[in-house]
């Protein structure tokens, strides 16, 4: 049996996670890149890159994404001191 095409599975990922039955809101963004990603780089490790991003951003896989977002909003929208 053949090996599948990485192009078209990393396709078929990323159509998976931004179908139209999904609402804009709860596309996760990072995945969805990530999906793109593996065009190029069939052997990315998607895990491990949205580990690395959720510990980034200050957020766990599974937090709250309005929470998340939210506290990062305000963090980035509130000017702070230069000393």
């Amino acid at each position: 049996m053949a090996e599948p095409d990485p192009y078209r599975s990393a396709l078929r990922g990323f159509a998976a996670l931004v179908e139209p039955t999904q609402e804009d809101a709860s596309i996760d963004l990072a995945a969805a890149a990530l999906a793109i990603a593996r065009t190029e780089y069939p052997g990315l490790d998607v895990r491990y890159y949205l580990g690395r991003l959720h510990a980034l951003g200050g957020s766990r896989p599974g937090k709250d994404a309005q929470q998340s977002h939210g506290a990062r909003g305000h963090c980035i929208a509130q000017p702070r001191a230069v000393r």
